[in-house]
C-alpha cells in the first residue's frame, strides 16, 4: 500500500517532466550497466557484479512504476499510460535480455 504523499506525488495525470527524466536516467543506467555486462574486457566477478547492478536498478525502476500505477488507481486515473509508455522493454535488460529478480507487487 502506498502513502497518502506517494499519492499526492505519484498520482498525477499528464505528463511530468521530473518522473519522465528520473525514469530515462534509470533506463540509462541500467542500459549502460547491461553493455559493461556483456563487454569482452568486463571478467568474471565483476561480470556478475554488473548484472546484479543492473538488476537493482531494475527493482527501483520497476517499483517507481508500480507505485505511479497505484497513485493513478487511487486518484481515479487508468494505469495504462504508466504501463504504456514507461514499460516498453519489460522486466528484462534490452541487451542481456535476462529476466529481472522483481515480482511486480508493491513494495
Amino acid at each position: 500500500m502506498i502513502t497518502e504523499n506517494q499519492k499526492k506525488a505519484f498520482g498525477f495525470s499528464g505528463n511530468n517532466i521530473i518522473f519522465s527524466e528520473v525514469v530515462k536516467l534509470l533506463q540509462d543506467i541500467q542500459n549502460n550497466l547491461c553493455l559493461q555486462a556483456v563487454a569482452v574486457s568486463t571478467k568474471g566477478e565483476d561480470r556478475i557484479h554488473m548484472c546484479g547492478q543492473a538488476d537493482a536498478v531494475n527493482y527501483v525502476l520497476s517499483s517507481l512504476i508500480d507505485i505511479r500505477k497505484q497513485a493513478r488507481i487511487l486518484n481515479g486515473l487508468t494505469p495504462e499510460e504508466v504501463q504504456d509508455k514507461l514499460t516498453e522493454q519489460g522486466n528484462k535488460c534490452f541487451i542481456c535480455n535476462v529476466e529481472s529478480g522483481y515480482n511486480g507487487k508493491p513494495l
